[in-house]
Protein backbone atom coordinates (compact mmCIF):
# COMPACT_ATOMS: atom_id res chain seq x y z
CA UNK A 1 0.00 0.00 0.00
CA UNK A 2 1.19 3.53 -0.74
CA UNK A 3 2.18 5.66 2.26
CA UNK A 4 1.05 9.19 3.08
CA UNK A 5 4.21 10.77 1.67
CA UNK A 6 3.66 9.01 -1.67
CA UNK A 7 0.12 10.32 -1.87
CA UNK A 8 1.24 13.84 -0.92
CA UNK A 9 3.65 13.88 -3.87
CA UNK A 10 0.66 13.52 -6.16
CA UNK A 11 -0.15 17.17 -5.47
CA UNK A 12 2.99 18.21 -7.36
CA UNK A 13 1.75 17.49 -10.87
CA UNK A 14 -0.95 16.11 -13.13
CA UNK A 15 -1.11 12.31 -13.04
CA UNK A 16 -2.57 9.89 -15.55
CA UNK A 17 -5.54 9.28 -13.31
CA UNK A 18 -6.28 13.02 -13.20
CA UNK A 19 -6.56 13.58 -16.93
CA UNK A 20 -10.09 12.31 -17.57
CA UNK A 21 -11.40 14.35 -14.63
CA UNK A 22 -9.59 17.49 -15.79
CA UNK A 23 -11.09 17.05 -19.25
CA UNK A 24 -14.56 16.65 -17.75
CA UNK A 25 -14.79 13.02 -18.89
CA UNK A 26 -15.00 11.40 -15.46
CA UNK A 27 -18.29 10.23 -13.99
CA UNK A 28 -16.94 10.66 -10.46
CA UNK A 29 -14.60 13.66 -10.29
CA UNK A 30 -14.91 17.18 -11.68
CA UNK A 31 -12.13 19.56 -12.77
CA UNK A 32 -12.75 21.75 -9.73
CA UNK A 33 -12.26 18.78 -7.41
CA UNK A 34 -8.89 17.97 -8.96
CA UNK A 35 -7.97 21.65 -8.71
CA UNK A 36 -8.85 21.65 -5.00
CA UNK A 37 -6.73 18.56 -4.37
CA UNK A 38 -3.70 20.02 -6.15
CA UNK A 39 -3.93 23.34 -4.29
CA UNK A 40 -4.45 21.63 -0.94
CA UNK A 41 -7.95 23.02 -0.50
CA UNK A 42 -9.38 19.50 -0.62
CA UNK A 43 -8.00 16.19 0.64
CA UNK A 44 -6.54 13.86 -1.93
CA UNK A 45 -8.93 11.33 -3.39
CA UNK A 46 -9.02 7.78 -2.05
CA UNK A 47 -6.68 5.16 -3.44
CA UNK A 48 -7.88 1.89 -4.94
CA UNK A 49 -6.92 -0.85 -2.44
CA UNK A 50 -8.37 -3.59 -4.65
CA UNK A 51 -6.21 -2.48 -7.57
CA UNK A 52 -3.07 -2.15 -5.47
CA UNK A 53 -3.47 -5.54 -3.81
CA UNK A 54 -4.29 -7.40 -7.03
CA UNK A 55 -1.76 -5.71 -9.31
CA UNK A 56 0.73 -8.57 -8.96
CA UNK A 57 -1.99 -11.12 -9.76
CA UNK A 58 -2.91 -9.21 -12.94
CA UNK A 59 0.74 -9.20 -14.03
CA UNK A 60 1.16 -12.94 -13.40
CA UNK A 61 -1.98 -13.80 -15.34
CA UNK A 62 -0.94 -11.58 -18.24
CA UNK A 63 2.54 -13.11 -18.41
CA UNK A 64 1.06 -16.63 -18.50
CA UNK A 65 -1.45 -15.61 -21.17
CA UNK A 66 0.91 -13.75 -23.48
CA UNK A 67 4.32 -15.27 -22.87
CA UNK A 68 5.63 -11.73 -22.42
CA UNK A 69 7.50 -10.40 -19.40
CA UNK A 70 6.49 -7.35 -17.41
CA UNK A 71 9.21 -5.35 -15.70
CA UNK A 72 8.72 -2.85 -12.89
CA UNK A 73 6.91 0.41 -13.34
CA UNK A 74 8.13 3.87 -12.37
CA UNK A 75 6.71 6.17 -9.73
CA UNK A 76 6.44 9.89 -10.47
CA UNK A 77 7.97 9.66 -13.91
CA UNK A 78 8.06 13.20 -15.21
CA UNK A 79 7.20 14.36 -18.70
CA UNK A 80 10.29 15.17 -20.83
CA UNK A 81 9.24 18.84 -20.82
CA UNK A 82 9.05 19.05 -17.03
CA UNK A 83 8.79 21.48 -15.28
CA UNK A 84 7.19 23.47 -18.10
CA UNK A 85 4.66 20.66 -18.50
CA UNK A 86 3.71 19.36 -15.08
CA UNK A 87 2.71 15.80 -15.97
CA UNK A 88 4.02 13.05 -13.70
CA UNK A 89 2.82 9.46 -13.92
CA UNK A 90 3.01 6.27 -11.88
CA UNK A 91 3.13 3.27 -14.16
CA UNK A 92 2.34 -0.29 -13.10
CA UNK A 93 4.98 -1.88 -15.30
CA UNK A 94 6.66 -2.14 -18.65
CA UNK A 95 6.21 -4.90 -21.21
CA UNK A 96 9.76 -5.94 -21.91
CA UNK A 97 11.29 -6.45 -25.34
CA UNK A 98 13.27 -4.66 -28.06
CA UNK A 99 10.50 -2.04 -28.25
CA UNK A 100 9.02 -1.96 -24.74
CA UNK A 101 5.49 -0.83 -23.98
CA UNK A 102 3.61 0.60 -21.02
CA UNK A 103 1.75 -1.92 -18.86
CA UNK A 104 -1.35 -0.96 -16.90
CA UNK A 105 -3.20 -3.31 -14.53
CA UNK A 106 -6.88 -2.82 -13.75
CA UNK A 107 -9.58 -4.59 -11.75
CA UNK A 108 -13.17 -4.21 -12.91
CA UNK A 109 -16.45 -5.39 -11.45
CA UNK A 110 -18.34 -7.96 -13.50
CA UNK A 111 -21.41 -6.59 -15.28
CA UNK A 112 -20.30 -2.96 -15.11
CA UNK A 113 -20.20 -0.70 -18.14
CA UNK A 114 -16.41 -0.77 -18.14
CA UNK A 115 -16.38 -4.57 -18.07
CA UNK A 116 -18.76 -4.70 -21.03
CA UNK A 117 -16.63 -2.23 -23.00
CA UNK A 118 -13.47 -4.21 -22.35
CA UNK A 119 -15.18 -7.47 -23.34
CA UNK A 120 -16.16 -5.80 -26.62
CA UNK A 121 -12.53 -4.87 -27.28
CA UNK A 122 -12.96 -1.18 -26.41
CA UNK A 123 -11.12 0.97 -23.89
CA UNK A 124 -13.34 3.06 -21.61
CA UNK A 125 -12.57 6.72 -22.25
CA UNK A 126 -11.14 7.29 -18.76
CA UNK A 127 -8.75 4.37 -19.22
CA UNK A 128 -7.77 5.42 -22.75
CA UNK A 129 -7.08 8.98 -21.62
CA UNK A 130 -4.91 7.78 -18.74
CA UNK A 131 -2.95 5.46 -21.02
CA UNK A 132 -2.25 8.14 -23.62
CA UNK A 133 -0.97 10.33 -20.78
CA UNK A 134 1.43 7.53 -19.82
CA UNK A 135 2.69 7.34 -23.39
CA UNK A 136 3.21 11.10 -23.39
CA UNK A 137 5.37 10.92 -20.25
CA UNK A 138 7.32 7.77 -21.09
CA UNK A 139 7.90 8.46 -24.78
CA UNK A 140 6.84 4.89 -25.59
CA UNK A 141 4.66 4.19 -28.61
CA UNK A 142 2.35 1.44 -27.36
CA UNK A 143 1.15 -0.39 -24.32
CA UNK A 144 -1.14 -3.04 -22.84
CA UNK A 145 -4.04 -2.70 -20.47
CA UNK A 146 -4.75 -5.96 -18.63
CA UNK A 147 -7.87 -6.15 -16.49
CA UNK A 148 -9.14 -8.80 -14.11
CA UNK A 149 -12.92 -8.93 -14.21
CA UNK A 150 -14.51 -10.30 -11.05
CA UNK A 151 -17.21 -9.76 -8.41
CA UNK A 152 -18.13 -6.21 -7.54
CA UNK A 153 -17.43 -6.86 -3.84
CA UNK A 154 -13.71 -6.92 -3.08
CA UNK A 155 -13.98 -9.50 -0.30
CA UNK A 156 -15.31 -12.04 -2.82
CA UNK A 157 -12.33 -11.79 -5.18
CA UNK A 158 -10.33 -14.89 -6.01
CA UNK A 159 -7.99 -13.89 -8.86
CA UNK A 160 -7.71 -17.45 -10.21
CA UNK A 161 -11.48 -17.45 -10.83
CA UNK A 162 -11.55 -14.05 -12.53
CA UNK A 163 -11.48 -13.43 -16.26
CA UNK A 164 -8.48 -11.60 -17.71
CA UNK A 165 -8.93 -9.22 -20.63
CA UNK A 166 -5.78 -7.77 -22.20
CA UNK A 167 -5.87 -5.11 -24.90
CA UNK A 168 -2.97 -3.59 -26.81
CA UNK A 169 -3.21 0.09 -27.70
CA UNK A 170 -1.08 2.46 -29.76
CA UNK A 171 0.02 6.04 -29.21
CA UNK A 172 -2.33 8.58 -30.77
CA UNK A 173 -0.32 11.76 -31.43
CA UNK A 174 -3.37 14.04 -31.54
CA UNK A 175 -4.68 12.64 -28.26
CA UNK A 176 -1.28 13.19 -26.65
CA UNK A 177 -1.20 16.78 -27.95
CA UNK A 178 -4.65 17.49 -26.49
CA UNK A 179 -3.70 15.99 -23.13
CA UNK A 180 -0.51 18.03 -22.98
CA UNK A 181 -2.36 21.22 -23.91
CA UNK A 182 -5.12 20.77 -21.33
CA UNK A 183 -2.67 19.67 -18.61
CA UNK A 184 -0.68 22.85 -19.23
CA UNK A 185 -3.81 25.01 -19.04
CA UNK A 186 -4.93 23.27 -15.87
CA UNK A 187 -1.58 23.62 -14.11
CA UNK A 188 -1.58 27.30 -14.96
CA UNK A 189 -4.84 27.52 -13.03
CA UNK A 190 -3.22 25.72 -10.08
CA UNK A 191 -0.18 27.98 -10.01
CA UNK A 192 -2.25 31.15 -10.29
CA UNK A 193 -4.88 29.91 -7.81
CA UNK A 194 -7.45 30.50 -10.52
CA UNK A 195 -10.13 27.78 -10.53
CA UNK A 196 -10.73 26.28 -14.00
CA UNK A 197 -13.84 27.68 -15.61
CA UNK A 198 -14.80 24.62 -17.61
CA UNK A 199 -16.95 21.71 -16.48
CA UNK A 200 -16.20 19.87 -19.72
CA UNK A 201 -13.17 21.13 -21.61
CA UNK A 202 -13.77 22.42 -25.18
CA UNK A 203 -11.29 19.80 -26.47
CA UNK A 204 -13.04 16.87 -24.75
CA UNK A 205 -15.22 15.99 -27.74
CA UNK A 206 -12.24 15.91 -30.07
CA UNK A 207 -10.29 13.77 -27.62
CA UNK A 208 -13.12 11.25 -27.42
CA UNK A 209 -13.38 11.20 -31.20
CA UNK A 210 -9.70 10.48 -31.84
CA UNK A 211 -9.61 7.86 -29.09
CA UNK A 212 -12.59 6.02 -30.62
CA UNK A 213 -10.66 5.73 -33.89
CA UNK A 214 -7.47 4.49 -32.22
CA UNK A 215 -6.35 0.95 -33.08
CA UNK A 216 -6.92 -1.57 -30.29
CA UNK A 217 -6.43 -5.32 -30.47
CA UNK A 218 -6.76 -8.17 -27.98
CA UNK A 219 -3.64 -9.86 -26.72
CA UNK A 220 -3.96 -13.50 -27.78
CA UNK A 221 -2.97 -16.49 -25.69
CA UNK A 222 0.42 -17.87 -26.67
CA UNK A 223 0.43 -21.05 -28.72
Amino acid sequence: MKDAQWHERRRGGVGGGDIAAIMGLSSWTRPLQVYGRKTGELPLGPSNPRGELLEAAVIRRFERLSGLSVGPGTDFLRHPRWPDLRIQVNTDGQVEGPAPGVFEAKTVGRGTRKAKQLAAGCLPVAFATQLQCYLAATGLSWGVLAALVGPRHFDQWQPSQCELIALRFEKVPRAVAIIEDVASQFWGCVEERRPPQWRRHPLANELERVLRRAPIEPVRAQG
